[in-house]
């Protein structure tokens, strides 16, 4: 009978190798490059609303991979700025993305009423 995998070798390296520091904790438990392209396989998003305060979550480095791998027309930055440890910046996010214009960064504005 034919052996089948069920996690990647990406995804079992993460499980039985997890990372020790609290904020690569974080970002492990809530980024995965299996899940990125398993969204897009399923659900092919137009829009992604990602965070990008590279503390308790993923940065724009991280969040720029993300967008290549949903391959979404938009990304709207979320979870930034509203602190100091919060330093991801959306125009940050827009520079990792200047080779994939297939994706625009769409950064909101509070109180600015955005078109859809």
């Amino acid at each position: 009978m034919k052996k089948h995998e069920i996690l990647s070798p990406q995804s079992r390296t993460a499980l039985f190798d997890p990372p020790t520091d609290a904020g690569a904790i974080v970002r492990h438990y809530t980024f995965s490059l299996d899940d990125m392209a398993l969204i897009r396989q399923l659900h092919a998003p137009e829009y992604a609303v990602l965070p990008i305060g590279d503390h308790f979550t993923m940065g724009p480095r991280e969040a720029a991979l993300a967008c290549r791998l949903l391959k979404a027309k938009k990304v709207i930055p979320m979870h930034f700025g509203t602190f100091p440890a919060l330093t991801g910046k959306p125009e940050e996010l827009a520079k990792l993305l200047k080779d994939f214009p297939q994706t625009k960064v769409w950064p909101l504005e509070i109180g600015t009423p955005a078109k859809w």
